[in-house]
């Protein structure tokens, strides 16, 4: 349509008194030559390549039999009916009543819609009669215009002005040949007698697309001048998206003034793509092709309904794609003839059926799609198959709405895949390597993806990232080039399918542009589910025998158990683990069969079980229990050989013993530091590796440090990341009782708590929690802890007996075994004595079992090689005595450090009590200990908000007031503190306190901070007097002296009340009450922290301090 109006607006400017051509009664005569047939034909169509001269569906009369009403639309149907045209009635009255003429008008009134375009018209062809009329030259007048809209909105048959008349090129056209040649191309049009004329750009905007560079706008530079130089003698059409045209419009603000007229074309209505169709279907086949239901029946309707959902979006074809529409009827209709004529049939090859224009119905197709057969022999995708099936189902119901010319239930083609990974297209794709070009490349794949079904994997890798933490400009420009591309409607001509890991993919889309959350489900994804091992063991088998590979049941038992350890890691490959143990199944077949003489009646041997698992042999109870003899204590051998004997039964009598749930895979393991807790959790990672709840018999240890985070939020991820890694092994978390103060600490349990109540990983990890005895108690305090732990393994202990055997093992493994073998004869005078040591040792405090027997025997190793050759021969009392000497060094080394550990604990602490306490003791300034005071709480406020909850060494240090060398003005102290809580102080007050808490609590602050200054000046007077009275002698003296006494006495009726106010500060922050840190202030009724928030009744304060003391 675009380009006719070009040739339209041309004849009407230069030939304004032409007489037009009887159009109709040409169109008429060459109607009634056509042959008659009885099915009726449909109606032209504006945009017609063979007829000059449109009309409307019931103006047509290809048989005499049969009137208009042959084609008349059911009053239903109102989007299958003509519209009126104000702007073609006004054009027959001008006609009737002014005998106007214009072929060129007439043949525009006949074309639907077009109301605006056909209005312009009108008022251009007035302006330029009226101006006739007044004798005004029309020189001065601009007639540059803009046609705008979606491709296929033109006349193919449009009428041509002569060739001298205008000049046609594009955007690119222009661009490719540069400015001169535009520039060359407009003064042709002036040249050899010529007056100008009608230059039409199609696709003006590609002239200020970036790909153009400067060379299009310096060429449009050029074009803007020869409009302004030859106004009135040349006219430019550009034609465009409208979308695209604003670009142009803001190249030059001049532009918009240059170009008077802007034509809008509009989409085709439903009634116009119909007259289109049944148009070129009756001029393809000279009008003997015939429709089921008829030009204008139900399945004609039905097929331009599905076109026209994509009316209103860029790009859709119009006319055109009403061409694409008729190829691929036609496609479907040969194949049709082509099976009907193989069955022996003689189908009409002049008749379109309902199949041939609407497809096969989707319930056939299922049945007869190789794809849907194809899903159905995938193993497992049981949720997928369900998933593809609704879809089927419907488009079947659709169908079925569609055949009632109801509207069909509309839904995206937008999908999301969640599960492990497949190869398809990838971020990469998008991501440019410069600001702009990821933009680009998004929008060139999604254009080249219409028609088509575009799969991104591993879509999470586009997540821009928190915007708090810094976006990603590249892959925000991709997120964003798909919601403004993309809209997710039901018409739109493709489908792109998101594939990705749920927990990232949910990241990104909390990440990322919130209009992305709209075009795709991500609520109702896909879900592709893990394979089981049956599955893997079917798929395994399916591809065996593909490749004519034959097995024994010992070869998929085999396989099967190793397919049970890959699905405990967490991050398997799913169907991939298939293809890599039989690859390593292939490797070990060809190495044992090349060994074997060769058979020519059997070429194929059948694979074994020890082709996929080399090490499957059972290791039996007795080769287990000789292993752990002598490393840990019997009771728990046979605690752990329990187990195992339950697992066995289990499946002797043909029951699973996970379903049983008889084999505990939580354990807490406690007792003495030296027992062989260590020990034991690698035996056990062996025990559970044989029983097949372990994919790898090794153990990751965590101390409780490990799985505290830095700062808010860390832990719990930290936490996470750390079980995540551990997930197939055997996971042991030392000194777990630490993990049990602080907010941090909290935090990993309850992360713990959750990971290991999940489903998926109560088979897949054993984890073990290691403490002392004396922290079990506070372990088990936590139900959720209790729940879950509920195996206990308890260590004591090692006897006397067991570490002179453990001396003597490690002696041997230093091949001194023979020289001490003295040692492992119970009899013997010497090994009494070295037993009678340890058992003294075991009463000492520090006695580490294991650990210090270790420690002994290097020693002993140690003196034995510093004899020289001949004493390395003397008898066994010597050695003895070296024995004896090496372990009363130790026993004096451990008294010598519990001695000087157990003076300096009590030094500390009678150092705290005297400093915090002791009124009469050493003189300290109350200033430096209420800054400290204030210096530990905003230490321990510091370390919650950043760390986590601090040591119990820094506990020890922020809760005891000691002193402090360093001094501050404890103004200038209170002020810094204060501005480092106002920000939060201030934000809960307006959230959560009542202004009546709030007025009281900061009257009780100013009361407070007045006590707290009048005492510091208290102090410092104090202080002064006592150095005033140090320096000056004589008469003097006396007097200074009586000042001082005044002071102090004072001063020692004020400080037992700051000491008591000191100690309930002290109990408040112990008791933990405020989760910040802040500072208590004393209010009517209790104690109430600097926020406003925490609470703590004068009752529970006295308490906490009568306790305390």
């Amino acid at each position: 349509m675009k380009d006719q109006m070009t040739s339209q607006l041309t004849e009407q400017a230069m030939c304004q008194d032409g007489d037009g051509i009887d159009l109709e009664q040409r169109w008429r005569q060459k109607q009634r030559r056509l042959p008659r047939r009885k099915a009726t034909q449909s109606e032209s169509s504006r945009c017609c390549s063979i007829s000059p001269h449109p009309h409307d569906v019931t103006d047509w009369d290809f048989d005499d039999d049969a009137g208009p009403s042959s084609y008349e639309l059911s009053s239903t149907n109102k989007q299958f009916e003509p519209t009126y045209s104000s702007a073609k009635q006004e054009w027959i009255d001008r006609k009737t009543r002014g005998s106007e003429t214009n072929t060129i008008l007439d043949e525009l009134m006949e074309y639907e819609g077009l109301e605006q375009v056909k209005q312009q018209f009108l008022d251009i062809k007035s302006k330029i009669d009226i101006s006739k009329e007044q004798g005004r030259q029309l020189s001065s007048e601009r007639f540059n215009i803009v046609f705008q809209g979606n491709p296929g909105t033109e006349s193919l048959g449009a009428l041509q002005v002569e060739d001298w008349a205008h000049e046609t090129t594009s955007g690119m056209e222009v661009v490719n040949e540069g400015p001169g040649e535009i520039a060359r191309k407009i003064d042709r049009m002036f040249k050899f007698g010529k007056d100008g004329g009608i230059l039409i750009i199609d696709e003006a905007y590609q002239l200020v697309s970036p790909q153009a560079g400067l060379v299009g706008r310096s060429a449009l530079d050029i074009i803007l001048t020869m409009m302004e130089k030859n106004v009135g003698k040349l006219a430019i059409v550009f034609l465009g998206y409208k979308d695209e045209m604003e670009s142009f419009f803001e190249h030059n603000p001049g532009l918009s003034s240059r170009i008077p007229y802007t034509m809008e074309f509009n989409d085709l209505t439903n009634y116009e793509l119909l007259k289109i169709l049944s148009k070129q279907v009756a001029d393809r086949y000279d009008g003997r092709m015939e429709v089921e239901g008829g030009m204008a029946g139900l399945y004609m309707r039905c097929a331009i309904r599905r076109l026209a959902a994509g009316r209103g979006m860029k790009g859709f074809g119009n006319a055109r794609a009403i061409h694409n529409l008729l190829n691929h009827v036609m496609t479907r209709q040969g194949r049709r003839l082509v099976k009907e004529r193989r069955e022996d049939g003689k189908p009409n090859s002049y008749l379109l059926t309902k199949e041939d224009l609407l497809g096969p119905d989707p319930s056939t197709a299922q049945r007869t799609s190789q794809a849907w057969a194809e899903l159905q022999d995938l193993v497992g995708l049981e949720q997928v198959k369900e998933s593809v099936k609704c879809l089927i189902d419907t488009i079947s119901i659709n169908y079925n709405r569609e055949l009632h010319e109801l509207r069909p239930i509309a839904f995206s083609l937008n999908q999301i895949f969640i599960g492990n990974p497949v190869v398809l297209k990838t971020p990469a794709d998008f991501i440019g390597d410069s600001l702009g070009k990821s933009e680009v490349q998004t929008k060139r794949i999604l254009e080249a993806s219409l028609g088509k079904v575009l799969v991104v994997d591993e879509a999470y890798m586009l997540d821009p990232g928190n915007i708090n933490g810094g976006q990603n400009e590249f892959k925000s420009g991709v997120i964003d080039t798909f919601v403004s591309v993309v809209q997710g409607l039901p018409c739109e001509d493709r489908c792109i399918i998101f594939v990705g890991y749920e927990d990232r993919m949910r990241a990104m889309f909390r990440n990322a542009n919130s209009g992305l959350s709209r075009r795709f489900p991500i609520e109702q994804p896909f879900r592709f589910k893990s394979f089981t091992s049956e599955q893997l063991l079917a798929i395994l088998q399916s591809k065996m025998n593909d490749q004519h590979l034959f097995y024994t049941n010992e070869a998929l038992t085999a396989a099967n158990e190793i397919f049970n350890k890959e699905l405990m890691r967490g991050n398997h490959t799913n169907a991939g683990i298939v293809d890599r143990v039989l690859e390593t199944a292939k490797s070990n077949y060809l190495r044992r069969i090349l060994k074997l003489p060769i058979n020519p009646d059997n070429p194929n041997p059948r694979f074994q079980g020890t082709d996929f698992n080399p090490d499957s042999p059972k290791i039996t109870q007795a080769e287990y229990q000789q292993v752990m003899q002598g490393r840990i204590d019997d009771t728990i051998i046979n605690q752990l050989m329990s187990y195992r004997n339950r697992y066995r039964k289990a499946r002797e009598r043909g029951r699973n013993p996970e379903k049983l749930g008889i084999i505990p895979t939580r354990f807490i393991i406690h007792g003495p530091p030296g027992t062989g807790k260590t020990t034991t959790s690698h035996l056990m990672a062996e025990l559970f590796f044989e029983l097949g709840y372990l994919s790898l018999p090794e153990v990751v240890e965590y101390s409780a440090t490990d799985l505290i985070g830095q700062y808010v939020g860390h832990t719990s991820h930290k936490t996470r990341e750390k079980l995540k890694d551990g997930l197939g092994r055997l996971i042991y978390i030392k000194n777990a009782h630490r993990l049990l103060s602080g907010l941090y600490e909290t935090q990993a349990v309850d992360e713990l708590t959750q990971f290991l109540s999940q489903p998926a990983h109560q088979r897949s990890t054993i984890v073990i929690l290691g403490s002392d005895t004396e922290g079990l108690g506070q372990l088990m305090k936590r139900s959720s802890l209790f729940d879950l732990f509920s195996e206990e393994i308890a260590f004591k202990n090692i006897p006397s007996a067991a570490c002179m055997a453990l001396l003597t093992r490690e002696l041997e493994c230093h091949g001194l075994g023979a020289e001490f073998s003295f040692l492992s004869d119970s009899s013997s005078p010497e090994y009494e004595q070295a037993k009678k040591l340890f058992f003294d040792m075991q009463s000492m405090p520090g006695w580490a079992n294991a650990h210090d027997v270790r420690h002994i025997a290097r020693q002993i190793t140690g003196r034995f090689f510093e004899l020289d050759g001949t004493d390395a021969l003397q008898s066994k009392t010597q050695l003895s005595i070296l024995v004896i000497g090496c372990m009363d060094k130790v026993i004096k080394q451990k008294k010598a450090r519990v001695g000087k550990s157990g003076s300096r604990s009590y030094s500390s602490s009678q150092q705290e009590r005297q400093s915090s306490w002791d009124v009469e003791g050493k003189a300290s300034s109350f200033t430096e200990l209420n800054k400290y005071r204030r210096d530990a709480d905003i230490k321990v406020d510091t370390n919650q908000m950043t760390r986590g909850s601090p040591s119990r060494n820094e506990r020890a240090t922020a809760e005891a007031p000691l002193q402090r060398t360093k001094t501050m003005h404890p103004q200038t102290h209170h002020e810094q503190r204060q501005n480092k809580v106002d920000k939060v102080v201030t934000a809960t007050h307006k959230e959560s306190v009542a202004d009546d808490v709030w007025n009281q609590l900061q009257e009780a602050k100013k009361a407070a901070s007045k006590k707290r200054a009048d005492f510091e000046e208290l102090e410092r007077r104090r202080q002064e007097a006592a150095n005033e009275m140090l320096r000056e002698e004589g008469p003097e003296s006396d007097q200074l002296r009586k000042e001082y006494e005044a002071i102090n006495k004072e001063y020692m009726v004020a400080r037992p009340l700051i000491r008591q106010e000191e100690k309930i500060q002290y109990a408040l922050r112990k008791l933990g009450r405020c989760p910040v840190g802040f500072e208590w202030t004393h209010v009517s009724g209790g104690y109430r922290c600097e926020a406003g928030v925490c609470f703590v009744s004068d009752a529970e304060v006295r308490d906490m301090v009568d306790t305390s003391e």
